[in-house]
């Protein structure tokens, strides 16, 4: 689900900087950058911040590197392993991902559908276990049941340095739910932006499922028809059909079912420029925290909502000066996120300590905690 704003990121970024002045920025860049308690905060901050301003994929890397990101992971596999021809097992979301950064250096995708992307070759996993191991090297991209993969290569002889299981990197943590982070018995959970209900189903692990309430926030009709069976069965939870702003209002957005695509889309300037195509646009509607929850005494909100976060913070303002909740909240999806976000926090309550986190191999899942 994306919120239509219109114009350019970058020139909204350049017309941001000149209007809040170099100084300001500067110091209000200072400021958030204090305010991060441990070192891997600060370095992703300040090479998030590089690249947001730059351009620059060198600040991406080293951003990915100090994340210790799947990125990270892949690459040093792929430099063990120069000397061998990659595969990629798995052609799906995530193997894409790992095409996409290192397709110079891979030999092909090993997966049920043959996938030929731009002169990449293809063979299905009956062809590839058929055939002699030689200098073969491979990447399990899966998400699920790579361990099966892991010991089916084992068993026909390559070693344990000639295949890498990347799920362990990818999940090998709750996003949005860290270490540093405490919770009580009590919980009154905030999911902005369900889709797959995947980050209510966190918070339940998280907790233990101990917790006293859950509201879940999506405009999206199809995401609920397709994952409300996802957590139908849990107690104490209310699906909010609404999206969240900084008053009620009704909205145009523009909706497709891919939702990798649909956060990619709003990153214009960020990544890459892409095309609003293969959905629809509707109108849904919107309310704020505040209005429709008026005193109930909210303990943590997440929000991932497609570049509406600054918005719905406004709509949250008295729920956050009164609770203080625990915040986490992506600021990836407009390049000015990574200062509006944090200032608007800070207005609000100056005594939030703040760390940042970030998940995945490229400039999405950026995640500001606020604690």
């Amino acid at each position: 689900m994306i919120i239509i704003t219109g114009g350019n990121f970058k020139e909204k970024l350049v017309s941001y900087l000149i209007e809040r002045e170099s100084m300001d920025v500067l110091n209000l860049t200072k400021k958030i950058y204090s305010k991060m308690q441990d070192e891997e905060s600060k370095e992703i901050y300040g090479n998030r911040c590089l690249f947001n301003m730059t351009g620059d994929k060198k600040y991406l890397i080293k951003m990915l590197y100090a994340a210790d990101s799947p990125y990270v992971a892949v690459d040093r596999f792929i430099n063990n392993n120069k000397d061998k021809k990659i595969y990629i097992y798995g052609a799906g979301a995530r193997g894409k991902k790992i095409y996409k950064h290192f397709a110079e250096k891979c030999e092909g995708f090993i997966d049920k559908k043959i996938y030929e992307l731009e002169g990449l070759s293809g063979v299905t996993p009956e062809e590839f276990f058929n055939e002699k191991i030689d200098d073969k090297a491979v990447i399990i991209s899966l998400k699920n049941g790579g361990e099966a993969i892991a010991d089916q290569l084992s068993k026909i002889g390559y070693e344990s340095d000639s295949f890498l299981l990347t799920a362990k990197y990818w999940d090998k943590g709750l996003e949005y739910f860290e270490n540093f982070m405490e919770h009580s018995d009590d919980e009154i959970f905030v999911d902005a932006g369900v889709y797959d209900g995947g980050s209510t189903l966190d918070f339940v692990k998280w907790t233990n499922g101990k917790y006293k309430k859950i509201y879940m926030f999506e405009p999206s009709k199809e995401y609920h028809e397709r994952f409300f069976k996802n957590v139908k069965d849990l107690d104490n939870l209310e699906w909010v059909k609404k999206g969240l702003w900084s008053k009620t209002d009704s909205l145009k957005f523009f909706e497709r079912s891919d939702s990798d695509i649909s956060v990619e889309q709003n990153l214009n300037g960020v990544v890459g420029d892409y095309e609003y195509s293969g959905g629809q646009y509707q109108t849904i509607d919107v309310t704020s925290l505040d209005e429709y929850l008026g005193d109930e005494k909210v303990t943590f909100i997440k929000m991932d909502i497609e570049g509406s976060e600054c918005e719905a913070l406004k709509g949250a303002e008295k729920i956050i000066m009164k609770n203080k909740p625990k915040l986490a909240i992506c600021i990836y999806h407009k390049l000015d996120d990574l200062w509006t976000i944090p200032e608007i926090i800070m207005n609000y309550r100056d005594d939030y300590k703040f760390y940042i986190r970030h998940y995945g191999m490229e400039a999405l899942d950026t995640v500001l905690y606020a604690i």
